[in-house]
């Protein structure tokens, strides 16, 4: 399988990430209800997202990375 599905899946992972962080903030602030605990409670599961794009991302890109590796090295040890 070529890196460049893994790339992209990276890149929108990220973006995920980083917009999860910004639309948590958003909530917290201008979210408006009858109870403000409940806007304060919706922006921190929002936020809780965030983490799960970054690992996924990172798993992505480390999938690239690997696929680059000659064939067997991924899982010989380095000889000295």
């Amino acid at each position: 399988m070529s890196k460049q599905p893994f790339q992209t899946l990276s890149k929108i992972c990220f973006a995920g990430g980083m917009i999860s962080i910004i639309a948590s903030i958003a909530i917290w602030f201008f979210f408006r209800s009858d109870d403000p605990a409940y806007a304060q409670r919706f922006g921190i599961f929002v936020g809780l997202w965030a983490p799960t794009f970054f690992i996924l991302s990172g798993r992505f890109a480390t999938q690239t990375v690997v696929e680059r590796l000659p064939t067997g090295a991924e899982s010989s040890p380095a000889t000295t």
